[in-house]
């Protein structure tokens, strides 16, 4: 599951290298796959230097994808690690403190850089930006055609098609609208195209795997393997935020699907645990 996170990571740093613009590039590395791989590696960070290395770089990559979404889920996935290391590991949690904060002022001190991080952090609060006059375009879109079909919605991936054949709820009002858009937002789009009953579903099955992952006798007593649930737990978090903020396709299915495979595959030893 790494590798199938890390490959984009590394494609994307070759293709910025090539093209001499890995700081100077807006938007040029993959960011939501660079925090996933961070999640899932950084509780191995105390354990072999050169983790250490592929974690300070993913941290870059992250800061440099300027992904607000990635941002967020690079503050959420290090702010549980500390917090939950805190007691145990503190001079492990020091060094991943210094290390980040070296790292944010490396990278904020290299012009290019500092331009980028500002452009998008305060691009937000802008009423002049594309990006939001197009997002929240989607978001009213999206709610008007969710009232046509609240509750079975209009099926899974014909959110273009459906707005085409009934152009008037965008006309004039939005944007043009190719016939795979979608909308940027996993839960969103699960809401119009698969309506209530949809969205309830996958809720359930994500508490199902927080239930899971987050079960404090299981970690406690499963000390071949703190790890790797912490590693579990973190990917969690970062999934959320980025099904939240951002949608799912391609090999982004496949992470999904894997992760929800290795989330249960922790009944198992919940069981010889127990036994």
């Amino acid at each position: 599951m790494f590798l199938i996170n890390f490959s984009p990571v590394l494609i994307s740093i070759y293709s910025s290298i090539l093209n001499y613009n890995f700081f100077s590039g807006y938007r040029v590395l993959a960011g939501y796959s660079s925090i996933f791989s961070l999640s899932f590696l950084i509780p191995f960070y105390k354990k072999n230097r050169f983790v250490s290395v592929i974690c300070i770089l993913l941290m870059i990559t992250t800061i440099l994808s300027i992904t607000r979404g990635a941002w967020l889920a690079l503050i959420v996935v290090l702010g549980y690690y500390i917090l939950i290391n805190l007691r145990d590991n503190r001079k492990y949690i020091f060094k991943i403190i210094v290390m980040v904060v070296i790292v944010i002022v490396v990278l904020i001190n290299i012009p290019a850089v500092q331009n980028n991080i500002y452009r998008r952090a305060l691009n937000p609060f802008s009423l002049q930006s594309r990006s939001n006059w197009e997002r929240s375009g989607m978001l009213f879109l999206s709610l008007n055609i969710f009232n046509k079909n609240p509750i079975i919605g209009i099926g899974s991936g014909n959110f273009g098609e459906y707005a085409l054949r009934n152009p008037y709820l965008y006309k004039g009002k939005y944007f043009e609208i190719p016939t795979n858009m979608a909308p940027h937002a996993f839960f969103l789009q699960i809401l119009v195209e698969n309506g209530i009953i949809g969205l309830i579903s996958y809720v359930m099955i994500f508490l199902i795997l927080y239930k899971i992952l987050f079960n404090k006798k299981l970690y406690l007593m499963c000390n071949d393997c703190k790890s790797y649930i912490l590693g579990l737990r973190m990917l969690f978090l970062s999934l959320i935020i980025h099904l939240i903020f951002g949608y799912v396709a391609g090999s982004g299915r496949l992470l999904l699907g894997l992760f929800m495979g290795l989330s249960l595959s922790m009944l198992k030893k919940e069981n010889i645990i127990y036994k």
